[in-house]
């Protein structure tokens, strides 16, 4: 964490956000973001560089009760694995954050305040809802608060594709997501500071996911 908030700075300072991809990327490696991990096993049965639990009342991929029992009695998390967060209120979220010691976080710009990433501790995975150009203009409010973004679809889980076109030299290291799934992996390839993928639906089988496509 340390070396990542010196980087940070160095970025900011110089205004150049090359440095945060290279902190985030590892051998010219692509990361990959499992979402909707729902079960005790999947937490095992594969090993990709995030893992997202989901927390949003709205989410049709929220935990069974036998992973929240097994969350409960484990005293620290790995920090990849990630509490997902979308249309919660501030004290759902600080309640989750205490009772459960995750380490990083992912909420949604809309949906959330500059002001409450700020007072995190957590490493913070910022998304953002892409139906427009326009929307891409809100993550400068969150640019210097965040440790990553996920540019993702109109309707958040719906496996929908973003609705306009990304510029290739968008900024900021994130992760592509939205209908993402094993045979559009190579969009990643159009953008500059994309460093890999976030994925729910398409690592899903008959609406359960699935550990041979993670």
């Amino acid at each position: 964490i340390g070396t990542g908030l010196m980087r940070r700075s160095e970025a900011l300072q110089n205004e150049q956000h090359d440095t945060f991809a290279t902190f985030f990327q590892t051998a010219g490696k692509s990361r990959f973001k499992a979402c909707g991990i729902r079960t005790p096993d999947m937490l095992t049965a594969a090993e990709p560089d995030w893992i997202g639990i989901n927390f949003s009342p709205l989410s049709k991929r929220r935990p069974e009760p036998a992973l929240l029992e097994k969350l409960r009695d484990m005293q620290q998390f790995p920090p990849h694995w990630t509490a997902v967060f979308y249309k919660n209120t501030e004290t759902e979220i600080r309640e989750t954050l205490q009772t459960f010691p995750f380490q990083t976080i992912q909420l949604y710009a809309g949906d959330t305040t500059p002001q409450l990433v700020r007072s995190l501790k957590q490493r913070v995975l910022l998304a953002v809802a892409v139906r427009t150009p326009g929307d891409l203009a809100q993550v400068e409010d969150f640019a210097a608060d965040v440790d990553c973004f996920i540019l993702d679809g109109a309707v958040p889980g719906s496996g929908q594709s973003i609705e306009t076109a990304i510029p290739a030299d968008f900024p900021y290291p994130f992760l592509l997501a939205g209908g993402m799934h094993s045979g559009n992996l190579d969009r990643v390839l159009a953008f500059i500071h994309c460093i890999g993928v976030d994925v729910a639906s398409g690592i899903e089988t008959d609406g359960q996911v699935d550990a041979g496509k993670i």
